[in-house]
């Protein structure tokens, strides 16, 4: 992945459908105004193309002057991402416990950023999860 790719997808992507009769007049109102639109292909209705998520709001104005109508066909991005997995912090916190307890139970190395004292707690966590799930059995 290059870099520049890497940069986009950290502030965001959208993909665009351009449909109507100046999609030309739109793309080069664009450029003009200093929008990034990437990835432009031609279709048999319009154009899709790609521009990044805080600049996708400036295009409005340029869509109502040439009488074009822009939809959304994908969205991509760290932000999206986070959007998303906003809503599930259970699950989150389900796999940080699952990664910290395989990290407690194979043995610390000896330059760890995690202290002893944690993961003897999180040992003994463990322990006592296995002692109530025999007693529920």
């Amino acid at each position: 992945m290059s870099f520049v790719r890497f940069l986009r997808w950290v502030r965001g992507t959208v993909s665009f459908r351009v449909e109507g009769k100046f999609a030309e007049r739109f793309l080069n109102l664009l450029s003009r105004s200093g929008i990034p639109v990437f990835q432009t292909r031609y279709t048999k209705e319009g154009f899709v193309a790609q521009t990044t998520v805080k600049k996708y709001f400036a295009i409005r104005p340029f869509a109502r002057k040439t009488h074009v109508r822009v939809r959304i066909i994908e969205r991509r991005g760290l932000p999206f991402l986070l959007r998303r997995w906003k809503r599930r912090k259970g699950l989150l916190v389900g796999v940080a416990a699952f990664l910290l307890l395989g990290w407690c139970r194979h043995g610390r190395p000896r330059r760890c950023w995690l202290p002893a004292a944690l993961c003897a707690a999180v040992l003994a966590a463990e322990g006592a999860l296995a002692v109530l799930g025999q007693q529920l059995v």
